[in-house]
């Protein structure tokens, strides 16, 4: 798989490292100290988006590729989620964090990396 291209240099950072993170994941790279549900936000970066886009792609496979086919060529925009899941990144957000037993932190913003 080609690497994210970035989003013609609008992808956020935090996606952007959540992205590698889950290619170790995927490798059986991860170190013993991560932790899955950690965080409050799902644009954390490293690990925190690691396991959060591990989780999606479990559940919508193929979705890592997509986003890295969409920003081959297209700015950043969180509604890629929606476009590729049919469900918005907080709506995902929310059932990861559930699944795991973890609430989200009242007042928690999840979908903050909106389009640059």
């Amino acid at each position: 798989m080609r690497m994210l291209t970035e989003g013609l240099g609008t992808a956020p950072g935090g996606l952007i490292e959540g992205i590698a993170d889950f290619v170790r994941l995927q490798a059986g790279f991860a170190p013993p100290h991560w932790k899955s549900g950690r965080g409050t936000r799902w644009d954390e970066g490293y690990e925190v988006t690691g396991y959060f886009l591990d989780w999606v792609e479990k559940n919508y496979h193929g979705f890592v590729r997509g986003v890295n086919a969409i920003l081959r060529d297209a700015k950043w925009d969180v509604g890629i989620f929606k476009l590729i899941t049919c469900k918005d990144v907080d709506e995902l957000w929310k059932e990861y964090r559930k699944e795991l037993g973890e609430e989200i932190p009242e007042g928690a913003a999840n979908s903050s990396t909106q389009t640059e």
